[in-house]
């Protein structure tokens, strides 16, 4: 026999399913069901994206929205703080004629429709072979400890 409870991976599909988008469909979700996945939101990056996809809904009121809201504003603040990395590091390369070419995280969350709504923690960076030894000295000089936010 089935139960009629929907497992929190589908809730999670659910509620994510197009809140990449500049506007969505209304979300068919409960406040229970919202406040059962939102650990999983927020542990998984995903906070922010669901604030986005309810924030017009009735749930934007809900207790559970308002943890999703703070991880989306997080994420808005962190989103900031990694552009100045990004445009840091790609300065330092160009300083020694390394051209990277820049790719997942940020590559990709500029294109989605607010700034934040694509989590990402690190700058990943492909270069020339050529150019690898250079730009990994380059960057551990500068960087030092910080060198770690970099994976070329």
């Amino acid at each position: 026999m089935r139960s009629n409870k929907t497992s929190p991976g589908r809730l999670v599909a659910k509620t994510l399913a197009g809140s990449w988008r500049t506007s969505s469909s209304s979300l068919a979700l409960s406040a229970d069901e919202l406040q059962a996945i939102t650990p999983l939101l927020i542990q998984s990056g995903a906070g922010a994206l669901a604030w986005w996809r309810l924030r017009n809904s009735p749930l934007a009121a809900s207790a559970a929205a308002v943890e999703l809201r703070e991880a989306y504003r997080l994420h808005r603040l962190q989103s900031s703080l990694h552009l100045r990395k990004i445009k840091n590091v790609l300065s330092l390369l160009a300083e020694v004629n390394v051209e990277p070419l820049l790719m997942k995280g940020w590559s990709v969350a500029r294109l989605y429709p607010e700034a934040g709504l694509r989590h990402f923690i690190d700058v990943d960076l492909c270069v020339a072979p050529d150019q690898y030894a250079l730009a990994d000295e380059t960057l551990n000089r500068a960087l030092g400890a910080d060198r770690c936010y970099v994976d070329l």
